[in-house]
């Protein structure tokens, strides 16, 4: 639904700011959500800027897309997941925690590697790869084909993650987990 204000914009400045809209409302992410509405609302000041918009119509539509910024917030499934705080402090301490998707994705694929399937071998190779790719070998891609979707997409969101995060799984409390896939995956070569 559109503000009668923004119905009023004549082209091209209509379609550019029901652009904006759209990408605030339909934001993958809280990143792409705040990029979205940040670039909406310096497009805002522009029109203000070019007389284009009134002040009263700035402020009227700065107000309907941070509403609509804070549904899409609320909508996202990220929400739920706590945001870390971190205080202004020389050496912040450490604290990795995965979020519940990639929590679920990793005990997915523990809970499959610790089976004796030829899925349950393909995830260990997965996860050994990321436990120690030297001693327990790199994965092989094509071993993708031979998992289901579920497994797939839990490697998928897994190897997103530890792409961003310098952390082990040690570190992360999956040490004698992880070792026990070693000891029963590797002992068998």
């Amino acid at each position: 639904m559109s503000s009668p204000c923004l119905n009023d914009l004549p082209e091209p400045y209509f379609t550019k700011s029901l652009a904006h809209l759209n990408a605030i409302q339909n934001a993958p992410s809280r990143h792409a959500l705040f990029e979205a509405l940040d670039i909406g609302l310096n497009y805002l000041r522009e029109l203000s800027a070019r007389h284009v918009l009134t002040l009263e119509e700035t402020v009227e539509l700065g107000r309907l897309w941070g509403d609509a910024a804070d549904r899409r917030l609320r909508a996202l499934p990220e929400q739920g997941a706590p945001a870390s705080i971190h205080f202004f402090t020389k050496n912040p301490p450490l604290e990795t925690t995965l979020d519940p998707v990639t929590q679920n994705a990793l005990l997915h694929l523990l809970s499959l590697a610790e089976r004796d399937t030829g899925q349950s071998r393909k995830a260990a190779n997965f996860l050994l790869a990321w436990w120690n790719a030297v001693e327990n070998g790199g994965f092989d891609l094509t071993d993708l084909y031979g998992l289901n979707q579920e497994s797939a997409s839990a490697c998928a969101v897994l190897f997103g993650w530890v792409a961003k995060h310098d952390d082990t799984p040690k570190k992360l409390g999956y040490g004698t987990r992880f070792e026990a896939l070693a000891l029963k995956w590797r002992s068998r070569e």
